[in-house]
């Protein structure tokens, strides 16, 4: 199924989360927050919500991924979800998050190094190589270590909830096959179960935020859709959505379950809206669309470094800060674009040494799965 407004959404989510950080640790936000008020206190505070965009799709897409396993014939599944598919989805996963993310860390640690050249009172510490590594392995928070850059936790957590969520649905799978269940409806149960007792438990614990069960809930809501929308059933799972959401609310009012709910709402909607207006295929609109989540990677690093020199400048003026602010998002989006022209360089050359060389790691583990299985 495409959904082409997904990129989109996906895109101007990522650019509130450049300008929340932009907002949140930089000196320029006083001096601009005297003259813009209200919309720099959005961006300072309530663009953070824009992070659950991600999540509601994370789940739409992940549940998408694995249609193939859910539609069932008879009672059976179509494909048979096997310890090999389990691991070498799993293994797929962690090699497409960890290129761009392992070339962020590297940008970030060496900005680190720079910056406190640079502005030696920063509020930065030197990278340790454990806490590096534990960065690598998705591991940092689990560990207690300290983030390198702004936004590595959702990394971790994407891959903890896609972890999660196929765990579940080989579980249902293998269930519904033995009590002659629809595997669909048995992934929808155990998701609807798990997004309740998020909303109502895990994601009221912060000291939980270190694991996917706190994020599950907005995770689910994007299964929800997908499922509503394969079904042809979008009022109910735009009703199970309100009643849930509306609810959570009602027991403890968190904002980000608004935004969590209205971009579940919109992916009821987003898959009927096939043909976009020619000013949405632009080059421009697609540099955006397929930058938002090298963006979200690249954007602190550089940034870190440029504060430390618009700090040394001491910017009085609104205009001054406003043109710095810009400055310093215009060499975010060009860091984007240098991140992506490197990860297609990297993927041309693994694609030829695959060619000519022994299998990448996925298929070496599912290899090697077969044979334990």
């Amino acid at each position: 199924m495409r959904v082409p407004l997904i990129d989109p959404v996906k895109a101007i989510a990522a650019q509130l989360i450049v300008w929340h950080h932009m907002m949140l640790y930089s000196s320029m936000r006083a001096p601009l927050e005297e003259a813009f008020p209200a919309f720099i206190g959005f961006l300072a505070n309530e663009a953070k919500y824009a992070v659950q965009v991600f999540l509601v799709i994370g789940g739409f897409l992940a549940a998408q991924s694995f249609e193939k396993y859910l539609v069932s014939t008879n009672n059976r599944s179509r494909t048979t979800f096997s310890l090999a598919v389990l691991i070498e989805a799993v293994a797929n996963r962690y090699s497409r998050l960890i290129k761009p993310f392992g070339l962020a860390l590297l940008l970030a640690t060496v900005s680190i190094m720079l910056t406190l050249k640079v502005a030696p009172y920063a509020e930065l510490e030197r990278v340790e190589w454990r806490q590096f590594a534990a960065h690598l392995f998705l591991l940092h928070d689990v560990m207690g270590f300290d983030a390198i850059s702004a936004g590595v936790w959702y990394v971790a957590i994407d891959f903890q909830l896609f972890v999660m969520f196929t765990l579940i649905v080989i579980f249902s799978q293998r269930l519904s096959g033995f009590f002659g269940l629809n595997a669909a409806f048995t992934v929808l149960t155990f998701t609807l179960g798990l997004s309740i007792a998020a909303f109502f438990g895990f994601n009221r614990l912060p000291e939980l935020e270190a694991w996917a069960p706190y994020f599950f809930g907005s995770y689910g809501l994007g299964v929800i859709a997908h499922r509503a929308v394969v079904a042809k059933e979008k009022m109910l799972g735009a009703s199970v959505i309100v009643v849930l959401v509306s609810v959570a609310m009602a027991v403890d009012f968190r904002e980000r379950l608004l935004v969590a709910a209205g971009t579940a709402g919109f992916l009821l909607i987003a898959p009927s809206i096939q043909n976009l207006p020619n000013w949405m295929k632009t080059r421009c609109v697609n540099f955006f669309n397929q930058s938002s989540y090298p963006l979200f990677l690249i954007h602190y690093p550089v940034a870190v470094l440029l504060f430390a020199f618009i700090d040394l400048m001491h910017l009085k003026s609104v205009e001054q800060n406003l043109c710095a602010a810009f400055i310093c998002y215009g060499f975010c989006l060009v860091a984007a674009k240098g991140l992506m022209n490197t990860l297609a360089v990297y993927e041309k050359l693994e694609l030829a040494v695959m060619r000519n060389a022994q299998p990448g790691l996925a298929r070496w583990l599912s290899k090697t799965a077969q044979a334990i299985s």
